[in-house]
């Protein structure tokens, strides 16, 4: 394709982004689904390069799917994780993102400290991994942000991990602890079914730690799409240091757990600090403080 027709859909990109960006960014991203139909991302190499919508820092994010368009706006969709960024991380500490995704939040944490920070940001899912650690680099990050292509869990053993989808910045997978037989999983691939599964590596936290002495550390993210207790569970030593302040986690009000990770960690002498309700309230962002 010739240059002008390759710079008028960049055009089209760029508004449609301010279109998004002052309005309803979740309507609007279906304009987006059929701007990154493969015929257009064929003229786009298959990728392009947008910044996140962190007004404070220039942050550049990868692009080649629908899921990762949508973590653009990431600050937008949750301010409260922003905010609690912005005021308890400090320089020369230590933040873990658990569930990190394609890195917004990492990536934050990095501006934020002027990459005065240690940050470890685990993602199994392979694709989305793959773009964490693009995003980290293309942003000369790689200095303090470790990538780990890890499920963090309640025993330390290798699980299977299905997924919602094999697209980059997908989410909703689910961690299978027991095996189980297979079950074909809808994927985004031309609307076709696959095994859209894999086999990962799962730590405990507490045994992660201790096998690699990393620091442990002063902030965790946890965001795992319904496996949060498992991974509270697995970190009982560290919820015990007195080095870890505080935690920002996403509850599922309806999950079976979600009492008992708020049991657990007042148990340990954390208190809540807020809690910022999603949508129709079912999901909530907690923070907790160490009393």
């Amino acid at each position: 394709m010739t240059s002008k027709p390759r710079n008028m859909l960049h055009k089209l990109l760029n508004g449609f982004t301010r279109i998004i960006k002052y309005g309803s960014y979740r309507v609007n991203l279906v304009v987006y689904t059929f701007l990154l139909s493969p015929s257009s991302l064929s003229i786009l190499n298959k990728k392009f390069y947008k910044k996140l919508d962190y007004p404070n820092y220039s942050i550049t994010m990868k692009i080649e799917s629908v899921d990762q368009l949508y973590r653009l706006y990431s600050c937008k969709k949750e301010p409260e994780t922003i905010n609690w960024i912005e005021e308890f991380i400090k320089p020369n500490e230590v933040f873990y993102d658990i569930g990190a995704n394609v890195g917004a939040y990492s990536l934050v944490c990095y501006a934020h400290t002027q990459g005065k920070i240690q940050i470890y940001s685990f993602e199994p899912g392979f694709t989305t991994y793959s773009a964490l650690c693009e995003n980290i680099i293309i942003n000369a990050f790689n200095d303090k942000i470790i990538a780990l292509p890890f499920v963090l869990s309640d025993q330390t053993k290798i699980n299977k991990f299905n997924y919602s989808s094999i697209s980059p910045g997908a989410a909703s997978h689910s961690v299978v602890t027991e095996i189980v037989p297979d079950e074909r999983i809808p994927t985004s691939i031309n609307n076709t079914s696959l095994n859209a599964y894999n086999y990962v590596v799962s730590y405990r936290l507490d045994d992660l730690i201790s096998t690699f002495d990393l620091k442990k550390p002063n902030h965790l993210k946890i965001d795992v799409d319904g496996h949060e207790l498992e991974v509270i569970k697995g970190c009982e030593n560290l919820l015990n240091s007195q080095e870890l302040k505080t935690i920002l986690i996403e509850i599922d009000k309806n999950s079976a757990g979600s009492d008992m990770i708020i049991e657990i960690l007042k148990n340990k002498k954390f208190k809540i600090h807020s809690i910022f309700p999603h949508g129709k309230g079912i999901l909530s962002n907690y923070i907790f403080i160490r009393s």
